[in-house]
């Protein structure tokens, strides 16, 4: 994920620069320079600084939820690459209707999971229309 969004992301979860410079091990004039450099590249101003408090403008929120995304697709791709990495993780699909095979299944998926390492089940299990 870009820079300049973990800065927004720390910046608004922490309320300050200053703060948000500790936890992204930096200074609170890079985030500053950060934040300016977003906002020059976006055309908007993301945020209302009163004191040290920062707030979200309207533009800053839509940026702030975009990242959000950024950074939940970043860790999605993440865990897929790791499959391409190690072939033993992975995540097992297994659908199932209403039957009981459904409770066979979830069976095999917690008595499996415990052997196959950095394994994932999802069951899932659908009505029929």
């Amino acid at each position: 994920m870009d820079v300049l969004y973990r800065t927004l992301l720390a910046v608004v979860e922490h309320q300050t620069l200053s703060a948000a410079a500790r936890v992204l091990h930096t200074t609170q004039p890079t985030v500053t320079r950060q934040l300016q450099q977003l906002e020059r590249q976006l055309g908007a101003p993301l945020f209302d600084r009163a004191g040290k408090r920062m707030t979200l403008t309207g533009a800053g929120e839509r940026v702030y939820a975009f990242a959000c995304e950024l950074q939940a697709l970043e860790v999605r791709l993440r865990e897929e690459l790791r499959e391409f990495a190690d072939p033993s993780a992975g995540l097992i699909r297994i659908g199932a209707g209403l039957s009981p095979h459904c409770i066979d299944c979830h069976r095999f998926s917690r008595n499996t999971q415990g052997n196959i390492r950095a394994c994932a089940f999802r069951l899932s299990l659908d009505r029929p229309n």
